[in-house]
């Protein structure tokens, strides 16, 4: 399970990051399926600022900074597995971003993420998302 997971975030961040700068077609299909389709209805996604977004308030500001910042890469690491059953798993992860237009400085974040991994073929799907900067 490890692995699919890893691989679906690392997935879900090179596709931001591609987004950002605008080395991806600005498609709405390809972004439902690389992006928008994979994060629940009810997500929710807690900032390193301490800000709460909605599912609709991540994907749609990802999705308006299509080719906004040239320069942005994102890498992971150490990603583990903290918990899991039948239908969820907790995973946190290290996220290093670099190159962000709308940063002052390049930052790495430990994030937390709960999965629905119910459906063995599809991709899992995000349910709760928690980033803590890392200074």
């Amino acid at each position: 399970m490890i692995e699919k997971l890893r691989t679906e975030i690392e997935d879900v961040h090179t596709f931001i990051a591609a987004w950002f700068r605008g080395d991806v077609a600005c498609d709405d299909a390809l972004y439902d399926a690389k992006l928008a389709g994979r994060m629940a209805a009810d997500l929710v996604n807690i900032q390193p600022s301490g800000q709460m977004l909605t599912r609709a308030d991540l994907v749609e500001g990802i999705r308006q900074g299509y080719g906004g910042s040239p320069e942005f890469r994102i890498s992971i690491s150490d990603v583990a597995l903290r918990a899991a059953d039948q239908s969820r798993a907790l995973v946190t992860y290290v996220e290093h971003q670099s190159g962000a237009k709308n940063s002052a400085s390049d930052n790495r974040r430990i994030s937390s993420v709960w999965f629905d991994v119910t459906a063995d073929t599809a991709p899992p799907m995000w349910l709760h998302i928690h980033e803590t900067r890392c200074d």
